[in-house]
C-alpha cells in the first residue's frame, strides 16, 4: 500500500521529507519504512485530537447528534479515499482517524459499564 503514493512535489524529494521517501524496486517513489511509519503516528495523532474534540462536543450537544455526523463524515472520508484521488485521498484517510475516534469512545465506554456491573451481580447477599 504504500507504494501507491500520490504525485510527489520535486521540493519532497530533497527537503526534509526526502527521508520519508524511496525509490522501490519497480522504480517509482514510494514511502519508506520510517516514513510509514511517521504517517501512522500522525493518524495516531488526528485519532486523539478527535477524541478530544468529541468529548468536548459530547458536553455541549446531545449525543444522538454528534455521532451520527461524526459518522456520516467518517464514512465520506472513507469513500474519498476508496476513489484514489491523490492528495485528497492521503487528507480524507487522515480525517477518517479523526472521524472514527469519537465512536470508538462511546463503544468502549459501553463495554467497560458491562464489566462493572457484571461482578455486582454475583455478589451473595447478606
Amino acid at each position: 500500500m504504500t507504494s501507491q503514493l500520490p504525485l510527489v512535489p520535486e521540493s519532497f524529494k530533497t527537503g526534509s521529507f526526502a527521508s520519508l521517501l524511496e525509490v522501490h524496486k519497480n522504480g517509482q517513489l514510494g514511502l519508506s519504512d520510517k516514513g510509514a511509519s511517521t504517517l501512522a503516528s500522525v493518524g495516531f495523532m488526528f485519532s486523539l485530537g478527535g477524541r478530544l474534540l468529541g468529548s468536548a462536543l459530547l458536553k455541549k450537544f446531545a449525543a444522538h447528534k454528534v455521532l451520527p455526523t461524526f459518522a456520516s463524515l467518517a464514512g465520506l472520508c472513507s469513500l474519498l479515499v476508496v476513489c484514489k484521488l491523490g492528495w485528497a485521498s492521503a487528507v480524507a484517510l487522515f480525517l477518517t482517524y479523526f472521524f472514527m475516534s469519537i465512536c470508538s469512545r462511546r463503544s468502549s465506554r459501553s463495554v467497560s459499564t458491562v464489566w462493572v456491573a457484571v461482578p455486582n451481580r454475583l455478589r451473595p447477599s447478606s
